[in-house]
């Protein structure tokens, strides 16, 4: 084994130390950097928790309310009607014959007494002609008879048996005439042609309609509503009617109420004049009309889907002092998306609107505007 010089082994002792102590100082600093930043962490973690207090607070349920105030509240019932004059004709021919002409066509506007059309009476004509010759030789025999009678000559049956016979014939000529006047058929009112049934040459009799006529100027809407609603509509009650084919509506007003209740659909009658607001609405357009079901002119009006429910009663929250109070409340009619309320609320809460929904009573919130 090499033997190591006095010097060679103090030199390698003296740098050994030399590079602990080298080292045991860099760990000393490394301790104080150490201590340094933990010292600057400490600072930071206090600061956040300082700004964390501020902008990391409870976030409350955020809601939209309203001031309770009174209102009109009103509610309404559609009901089903029809459009009807009492001007709608159909023309029959009061006697029967062939049908030689026609004096007007569909769409036609007319007036009472004017000529629709001619049915062929040449058959009545020639019994007219027969009766008149019976006529005028019954006539004689009577004039001839009577003469006797007065005479005294002859009997008083065989006066009497011309007289009624020349009385018989004048009736038979009188009703033979009328049929005959019917030959030529007229108008009975003004409007206007709607159908016209036959065509010239076919066979025309009472029994068939020749036109129909209707009158557009004198209509209304006919309405049968239910009983229950007696005592809620009057003569003169503005009522909105739709006519869901025409895309049109029309405030039109009552002004005729029945006081029949039909057993068979326990309902009445209602009409509403509609000649001032349009005269273009054709008998039998469907019409829905929306008549007011009951009026309230001082109530707590609420949107219906507010109100809840705990298995118990309806309740609504309102804000008091930052925080959602539960209030109990009695609700009254409902129309479409609004409830009355009747007792409960109070004119100036502030109404939870939205939001409502998980708020439990004292909770805080935020109020949105």
């Amino acid at each position: 084994m090499k033997k190591v010089s006095a010097i060679a082994f103090l030199v390698l002792l003296f740098g050994c130390k030399s590079e602990l102590e080298q080292k045991q100082e860099e760990l000393k600093e490394k301790r104080a950097e150490f201590s340094k930043v933990k010292g600057e962490i400490k600072t930071l973690e206090e600061t956040i928790a300082k700004l964390d207090t501020v902008t990391s607070e409870e976030e409350y349920p955020k809601v939209f309310v309203q001031e309770v105030k009174k209102q009109v509240f009103e509610s309404f019932v559609e009901v089903h009607g029809v459009v009807e004059s009492d001007k709608n004709v159909m023309v029959m021919p009061e006697a029967s014959g062939i049908v030689r002409s026609i004096s007007v066509k569909s769409g036609q506007q007319v007036r009472k007494g004017q000529t629709l059309g001619v049915i062929d009476t040449e058959l009545i004509f020639k019994n007219i002609a027969e009766v008149k010759k019976s006529l005028e030789f019954a006539t004689d025999v009577f004039n001839k008879q009577k003469s006797l009678y007065d005479q005294k000559v002859g009997t008083e049956m065989q006066f009497l048996e011309a007289k009624n016979r020349k009385e018989t014939l004048e009736k038979s000529l009188s009703t033979l005439q009328s049929q005959a006047s019917k030959g030529v058929i007229k108008s009975p009112i003004d409007g206007k042609i709607d159908e016209v049934y036959p065509k010239s040459g076919e066979m025309a009799s009472p029994q068939t309609p020749f036109v129909r006529i209707v009158n557009t100027n004198d209509v209304y809407l006919n309405l049968d509503v239910s009983e229950s609603f007696l005592n809620k509509i009057k003569i003169g009650d503005e009522v909105q009617a739709r006519f869901p084919y025409q895309k049109d509506t029309l405030l039109v007003k009552v002004d005729y109420k029945g006081n029949f209740i039909n057993p068979n659909n326990r309902t009445f009658k209602v009409h509403c004049n509609i000649n001032k607001v349009n005269k273009t609405l054709p008998p039998n357009l469907l019409a829905v009309v929306r008549l007011r079901n009951e009026m309230i002119k001082d109530a707590i009006v609420v949107p219906t889907n507010i109100i809840q429910n705990d298995g118990k009663s309806d309740f609504v929250f309102v804000i008091s002092k930052g925080q959602a109070v539960k209030k109990l409340v009695k609700t009254g009619p409902t129309y479409q998306v609004s409830t009355t309320i009747l007792s409960g609320l109070e004119v100036g809460d502030k109404l939870v609107t939205q939001g409502h929904k998980g708020l439990t009573n004292e909770s805080k919130v935020e109020v949105l505007k």
